[in-house]
């Protein structure tokens, strides 16, 4: 471990202060993007330090650690003990969860962070994580899907003009009816979804309406103005959301502990829906 390293892991230290002081000396000094094999959790962890999710795991020793902890007390304290991760990117929550839920359900439709995620199964000889190519939406189609066109691989969007960043030109990735391939893969006792895609939530949630209104999973949702816009105009989900569940704003200060602050949608964050 560098200094560095061991300067990232001081958890007395606001997480803030910590990132913006080594994020500023690598963009000052000479320090090159270079691969890494890190203990995370107990698991093996490989990773490029130019990767968003990636360095903070290395210099950190963790992405969003607020979040990781509510989603093991969660799967602790549930009866069915399954996580859904749909937005898995290289993997960072999928192998967390792992060590707590008896199966993990990941859905990763972007060959270039879905191949990491591959290697993290493969190095941890994890039984309990099954990796599906697809991406999850309203109905089976190929739609155009915006890579991420720097370090931050998770602004990746079917969404046209999501991120700056991310290239013009799309790929067609394959989507499905979420309940129609819930179904096949025999998934119907969720104790935690995690939805991460970056403009395409309500399309997501809609397709799992009748998977939501059987399991009512704890639902942790990045809220943002595409995410609004979007729920806006899908009425019966909103409606479903206010009377099955209320919600909170998740607190994701990359501390050990996490807490909650009230939302409602006119807020934007990481926003956890606990079933009534």
């Amino acid at each position: 471990m560098n200094l560095l390293q061991y300067f990232g892991r001081l958890e007395f230290i606001s997480p803030r202060q910590r990132k913006k002081l080594i994020w500023k000396w690598c963009s000052r000094s000479s320090f090159q993007d270079h691969g890494f094999c890190s203990d995370f959790y107990g698991f093996k962890y490989r990773g490029h330090t130019q990767n968003h999710i990636d360095r903070f795991v290395y210099f950190l020793g963790a992405y969003e650690k607020g979040m990781l902890k509510f989603i093991e007390t969660s799967l602790k304290e549930s009866q069915s003990k399954v996580f859904v991760d749909i937005g898995a990117n290289v993997g960072h929550h999928t192998l967390f969860a792992s060590k707590f839920a008896s199966q993990v359900y990941s859905f990763e439709p972007y060959y270039k962070v879905r191949n990491e995620l591959e290697k993290k199964i493969a190095d941890n000889n994890l039984i309990n994580v099954n990796l599906s190519q697809y991406a999850i939406g309203l109905k089976n189609e190929e739609l155009t899907y915006f890579e991420p066109g720097d370090h931050n691989t998770g602004t990746g969007s079917f969404v046209d003009g999501f991120d700056a960043n991310n290239t013009n030109k799309g790929l067609q990735l394959s989507v499905r009816n979420g309940s129609e391939l819930f179904s096949e893969m025999g998934i119907n006792d969720i104790a935690v979804m995690k939805v991460d895609v970056e403009g395409f939530e309500a399309n997501v949630l809609e397709s799992l309406l009748p998977v939501l209104k059987k399991t009512k999973p704890i639902i942790i949702l990045e809220f943002i103005g595409d995410t609004k816009k979007a729920f806006s105009e899908r009425p019966e989900l909103v409606l479903f959301l206010k009377e099955s569940y209320s919600a909170k704003m998740f607190n994701n200060s990359n501390k050990i502990n996490y807490k909650f602050l009230p939302w409602d949608f006119d807020r934007f964050g990481d926003v956890v829906f606990f079933p009534k």
